[in-house]
C-alpha cells in the first residue's frame, strides 16, 4: 500500500514527545518546528524548538497503519478533506486529510529556511507611520 502524511490531532504541547513515541515504534513522524533563538533576563542564549502548528503532529503511514495508530491514547483523531467525499457505505462523507511526499518536503524546507533576505526593508523616512498619515502600498 502507498504511504502519505496523515495529520494527527495531539494534545497541545505535547507534540515532540508524541514524536518521539511513535519514532521508537518506527513510525516516521514530523511536527512542523522551527528553531529560534531565545534570549533570558539573566543574559544567556540559548536555541529552542518551537512548534509553529500547535497539536497538530504528521505521521507517514498506509491506511492500515492509521487505523492501527488512531487508536494509540495519545492521538485525538485524523483530520479529514472536507471539501471532497466518499462513496461508502457506512463511513463518513469525507475521507482524511493527507499529504504528498513533495507537499511534506517543501513545507520542511519551508520551515528549515531562515534566510529572511526576500523581505524588503521600509525607508527610514517611512518610519514611524501615524493614523493621520496617508501612505501608498505598491510601486
Amino acid at each position: 500500500m502507498k504511504k502519505s502524511w496523515y495529520i494527527a490531532v495531539v494534545n497541545r504541547n505535547t507534540e515532540k514527545a508524541c514524536r518521539e513515541i511513535l519514532q521508537k515504534l518506527g513510525y516516521e513522524s514530523y511536527v512542523a518546528s522551527r528553531t529560534e533563538l531565545h534570549d533570558w533576563k539573566c543574559g544567556k542564549s540559548k536555541d529552542v524548538e518551537t512548534v509553529v502548528i500547535p497539536a497538530v503532529l504528521f505521521i507517514h503511514a498506509t491506511e492500515e497503519e492509521r487505523r492501527f495508530i488512531v487508536n494509540f491514547p495519545f492521538i485525538h483523531r485524523f483530520l479529514t478533506n472536507k471539501s471532497q467525499t466518499r462513496n461508502r457505505v457506512g463511513t463518513s462523507n469525507h475521507p482524511f486529510a493527507t499529504l504528498s511526499d513533495i507537499e511534506m518536503a517543501n513545507l520542511q524546507r519551508s520551515l528549515a529556511t531562515t534566510d529572511l533576505s526576500y523581505m524588503q526593508e521600509l525607508p527610514p523616512t517611512m518610519l514611524p507611520l501615524h493614523l493621520s498619515q496617508m501612505t501608498r502600498i505598491g510601486a
